[in-house]
């Protein structure tokens, strides 16, 4: 798999336009299969290895209009969509380490932008 960031200007954090060149499988297969059961009915996912190829498209398709991207300071790449609240983590060593929608909570202090934001530290 072929990762660049290449940073563009804003007001917030630094942010990255991503170039994925392929698709990315979970670190293990109970890693999908836990991801699956906690977030699969969130996208109609009606088995594992849909969810994951939901998660691929996520993240190697173009950016839908207001897409947002970061890059961690330890190489983790994060990707969020505000409009259906999808975001989706791939570790620097390649692999996915989450894909799901973000619900936030009423106790919750953060809204799903805020807890995006702070997925890119």
């Amino acid at each position: 798999m072929s990762v660049l960031c290449r940073p563009f200007e804003n007001d917030g954090p630094l942010m990255y336009n991503l170039v994925v060149d392929n698709a990315v499988p979970f670190k293990h297969r109970h890693d999908l299969e836990r991801r699956f059961v906690r977030h699969g009915d969130r996208f109609n996912a009606k088995t594992a290895d849909e969810y994951e190829k939901l998660a691929d498209d996520f993240m190697t398709k173009a950016l839908g209009e207001g897409t947002s991207e970061c890059c961690r300071p330890n190489g983790d790449f994060v990707r969020f969509d505000p409009k259906t609240l999808k975001f989706r983590l791939r570790a620097a060593a390649g692999y996915i380490r989450t894909f799901m929608v973000v619900k936030t909570l009423p106790s919750d202090r953060l809204t799903a932008w805020e807890y995006y934001l702070s997925n890119c530290r």
